[in-house]
């Protein structure tokens, strides 16, 4: 699925932002749902708290029923919540049915709260059904403190239908962000990796190219990361390669051109003999010249042979001296014989000969 260096960039850096993205975006919105339940909960408690000093300037007739009922109302439309005070004892709790909350009796399933309220605790409950008021509510209950110890508690039931609302609403536009974020983070990866990729795909058609001997032109790839090495080097292997291939073509002329001199000499001696121009006394002295050509032409093959095993590093070189006057003299000797057929061209070659060979003897 994934071949292409561009396909798996792609898939990579996708991956990588959506899972990253996600994470962040769950993260935030756990952290709100909870940041959102503690500030109700304390929300909630202050107001069972200032509920409770009220109360006591009521039992203290600081102020007066309407100035309570009035309070009340202020902070249950603040709070967005409805308030209830409850007598409670201990021998209340072991009789139920005799508790009372809002004129009708106590929810079963508040006793246990009512327990813990009268033993000095604060209930706080994210999410709790009323059947009284027939919805999922954020439950607090707070003991209501005197002088002479906690005898009531206050119940305060706040909808949760508003918070979840509230914290659908956040959730909303933090996933919209997220989404926008993924798709932003998808065309730029886009961007990058058709950028990566591109110069690895020149190259490769470039490599394919040379290796099918059709001609490349030097890599333009900028910058100086490894990738702009990497097309350096690569700009710098055709070079090299161009190089021996020109060195292979004149090593290949010069070993045509060597081997073409025995050749001809070889050729031209035996053609001599069969056309009658070299007499037969003269057989053997031309017949050794003809070995010695054999000779050289099998010593020119041995050189390619022991080249090509230097080229593959499987020989060592021994250099060793070499006398120009004995081989010119040997050439001048080979070659004496053409001056009978192709007198001109002889004579020039012969004096080119002999000035090489004075040359070599100063």
């Amino acid at each position: 699925m994934f071949k292409s260096i561009f396909s798996k960039l792609l898939a990579t850096y996708l991956t990588i932002i959506i899972s990253v993205i996600a994470v962040v975006s769950l993260f935030i919105s756990m952290v709100y749902n909870w940041y959102v339940f503690d500030q109700k909960q304390k929300e909630l408690e202050k107001t069972g708290y200032y509920v409770n000093e009220l109360v006591n300037k009521l039992e203290s007739k600081t102020i007066s029923q309407a100035e309570l009922n009035a309070s009340l109302d202020s902070m249950g439309y603040s709070s967005d919540s409805m308030i209830y005070a409850i007598r409670i004892d201990q021998r209340a709790l072991d009789n139920p049915k005799t508790l009372q909350l809002g004129g009708e009796p106590v929810e079963s399933g508040l006793i246990s709260d009512l327990q813990k309220i009268l033993n000095g605790e604060t209930v706080f409950r994210k999410k709790q059904y009323s059947q009284k008021l027939d919805t999922y509510v954020v439950f607090s209950g707070i003991p209501w403190k005197t002088s002479s110890g906690i005898s009531r508690a206050i119940l305060l039931y706040s909808p949760i239908s508003e918070i979840n609302s509230n914290i659908a609403k956040l959730n909303l536009i933090i996933w919209v962000m997220a989404l926008v974020l993924i798709l932003l983070s998808a065309i730029v990866i886009y961007i990058n990796s058709q950028r990566i990729s591109q110069p690895i795909k020149q190259m490769q058609l470039a490599a394919s190219k040379l290796a099918s001997g059709e001609p490349t032109e030097d890599l333009v790839i900028p910058g100086v990361d490894e990738i702009g090495k990497l097309a350096e080097s690569f700009n710098y292997m055709k070079q090299q390669l161009a190089s021996i291939e020109k060195m292979r073509s004149e090593f290949i002329a010069s070993v045509s051109h060597d081997m073409r001199t025995p050749l001809t000499s070889i050729n031209g001696f035996v053609s001599g003999m069969l056309d009658g121009i070299v007499k037969p006394e003269d057989y053997n002295k031309y017949l050794a010249i003809i070995k010695d050509e054999t000779v050289r032409l099998t010593r020119l093959t041995n050189d390619i042979l022991q080249l090509a095993k230097i080229q593959a590093g499987g020989i060592k070189l021994n250099p060793e001296n070499l006398y120009a006057k004995e081989l010119m003299d040997s050439v001048m000797q080979k070659v004496g014989y053409l001056e009978k057929r192709q007198p001109f061209r002889a004579v020039f070659f012969l004096d080119i000969l002999r000035r090489i060979s004075r040359f070599s003897l100063q």
